[in-house]
């Protein structure tokens, strides 16, 4: 994947794009949860999950619409990554592209994840 040239305001984030899927993070205070209502959706599927010790939710979408670029999407969120004790960080990674294949092209990326300890 190459990294795309990004700014965040008050978090970390990140872009990287390949020839087929998208991916972008944000880490930091005010991440989204990944429940936003998104409209015109075919599909959406939901799952709380464990990875690598930590609580997370996956969403996937798909739009009706089969023309919207990146019709495909999932997302995971982490609600508390940060040090305990401090302001409530949370991680937040989506994944785009065309089809179904990026569903699990996303899954593998999200269960992937490490966190330094």
């Amino acid at each position: 994947m190459k990294k795309e040239d990004v700014q965040g305001i008050d978090s970390q984030v990140g872009r990287y794009h390949s020839e087929t899927l998208f991916l972008g993070y944000d880490y930091g205070w005010y991440g989204s949860d990944c429940t936003k209502e998104h409209g015109d959706e075919a599909e959406r599927r939901g799952e709380v999950t464990t990875i690598d010790g930590r609580e997370a939710k996956m969403i996937f979408l798909a739009w009706k619409d089969p023309s919207i670029e990146h019709s495909h999407w999932a997302c995971v969120f982490f609600p508390n990554v940060g040090k305990e004790g401090a302001m409530t960080t949370s991680l937040v990674l989506s994944v785009s592209g065309e089809d179904r294949e990026t569903w699990t092209a996303a899954r593998r990326i999200f269960e992937s994840i490490r966190f330094a300890r």
